[in-house]
């Protein structure tokens, strides 16, 4: 397959995604996005096998919220990834370019799209029927994708668990430690409840405008998740939705046993509670909004920064000797 590759969408910890165009015979042409590991990363087997596992985790995945995996391929003896392009922002720039808490039916809406993803992939099973025991890990603002026609997709598999995969060394956390559970900072074994209280914080921040667990040095944000410590939503939005209030609470319970066991539940109660308020779920209006936030973080983009801030690693040179932006290139499948 051959990709035209446009521009560089973003450069994470461990790789870089590139927005491209899969061109093919007759003049076919459609937007997808590659993503490869660093080329200091490429030759690290540890971190090899956990791209290859994200991209076979992926590609057992086919469901409306879960963004899709069309190929694994290898150039120059590195792996990539073609993913489906969602055009429109991630929740994390959408937050950033709101500066408020979101709507009620626009947060609703996104935690229930986000949770029936999730269902799908706790509940899915292998060729042979066994279930996978599949938990995401690191459910998160920058992992929830939203589309310009009102789409909403978790993407990013890449550290979950799957049972017969390689085991986490005991002890090591992962996931962005502002949105993990409080058995995951302890180093405990984590299950789909987990994931139901990653989407708990990620609702809470949709609806309050602040993360539960503000940024801090690795070691007070993790006690701070560990004992469950964070302030009631009533104290940051005076008026603070009571329904939606129990429905928070119940996802953020410290106890997993005292959680939504499922996040069907947490969907089922959700839409409930824009079916009571007459607030149905809306693609297009969802659509919209995402359209205009697109435009003032535009807007905000064109605005100098009062003072320029020291580089940071995302900010650093990248190299190009992969994919350079406008180029086109030849990218080989990998065998069997």
């Amino acid at each position: 397959m051959r990709y035209e590759v446009v521009r560089k969408l973003a450069r994470g910890g461990m790789g870089e995604v590139f927005l491209a165009r899969q061109v093919s015979l007759g003049g076919f042409s459609k937007e997808v996005v590659l993503k490869r590991l660093h080329a200091e990363y490429a030759e690290d087997p540890e971190l090899v096998a956990m791209f290859l596992q994200e991209a076979r985790i992926a590609a057992l995945l086919e469901h409306p919220n879960i963004v899709q995996i069309v190929e694994l391929g290898r150039s120059q003896g590195r792996y990539f990834l073609v993913m489906e392009h969602v055009p429109g922002l991630s929740l994390s720039r959408t937050l950033a370019a709101a500066g408020a808490p979101l709507a009620l039916p626009f947060a609703v809406q996104i935690a229930a799209g986000v949770a029936a993803g999730l269902q799908y992939a706790h509940d899915k099973r292998d060729s042979q029927g066994q279930l996978l025991n599949l938990v995401h890990r690191d459910v998160s603002p920058p992992n929830i994708l939203l589309s310009t026609g009102g789409d909403i997709k978790v993407t990013d598999f890449g550290i979950a668990k799957v049972v017969g995969a390689a085991k986490t060394e005991a002890g090591v956390i992962k996931g962005k430690y502002s949105y993990i559970s409080p058995e995951q900072a302890r180093g405990e074994p984590a299950d789909r409840r987990s994931d139901v209280y990653s989407l708990g914080l990620v609702l809470y921040e949709m609806t309050t405008g602040e993360r539960a667990f503000p940024l801090g040095s690795d070691t007070e944000v993790l006690d701070a998740v560990a004992r469950g410590r964070f302030l009631l939503p009533e104290a940051i939005v005076p008026g603070y939705p009571t329904d939606l209030r129990a429905i928070l609470m119940r996802a953020l319970a410290r106890d997993p046993n005292a959680r939504y066991a499922e996040c069907q539940e947490l969907q089922d109660e959700l839409l409930e509670l824009l079916d009571r308020r007459g607030e149905a779920a809306s693609p297009l209006k969802l659509g919209q909004f995402v359209v205009a936030m697109a435009a003032r973080e535009k807007e905000l983009r064109a605005v100098p920064p009062l003072e320029e801030s020291p580089p940071t690693v995302r900010d650093l040179p990248v190299d190009t000797d992969y994919f350079e932006e406008g180029a086109t290139v030849d990218l080989g499948r990998v065998p069997g």
